[in-house]
């Protein structure tokens, strides 16, 4: 399931500044609420997904729309505050809030694994994947 993680950064790399571009032609809000939508619903899936191959087709739609809203957050950002010490203030708070958000949806994510305790242990013969709820609560070694 390496892809699961590959596909986000791959597409998101590969779209960013196409998201710029379109911002910069369609508007600044269009394109950040549209790639803020496109991400939620695709997070929606991938949360949902019973399959592989849907959980990987989320996780790449996740970066398109992450691609769309990160230039055109940043473009809003740029937009709305005067150059100088106020641009640069709102400039500093964008980064260590989106900085502070990566590092709280890792943290939070590890959590809800951790006491939810969901661990795919491979795929069933219909080919959805089958997850092993109790890994976390066995001490380390025990076997599965």
């Amino acid at each position: 399931m390496q892809w699961v993680i590959v596909a986000y950064g791959l597409v998101i790399g590969g779209f960013l500044l196409v998201g710029g571009r379109m911002s910069d032609l369609l508007g600044r809000r269009r394109i950040f609420l549209a790639g803020l939508s496109l991400f939620t619903t695709a997070s929606l899936v991938a949360g949902l997904a019973q399959h592989g191959g849907v959980l990987i087709t989320a996780r790449g739609l996740q970066g398109l729309g992450g691609a769309l809203t990160a230039p055109a957050a940043l473009s809003l950002v740029a937009a709305t505050f005067h150059e100088g010490r106020e641009r640069n203030r709102a400039f500093g708070i964008f980064a260590a809030v989106g900085g502070a958000a990566g590092t709280v949806g890792v943290v939070a994510s590890g959590l809800i694994r951790l006491h939810i305790g969901l661990v795919c242990r491979g795929r069933r013969a219909d080919g959805r994947v089958r997850v092993d709820r109790e890994a976390f609560t066995r001490p380390a070694g025990a076997a599965a």
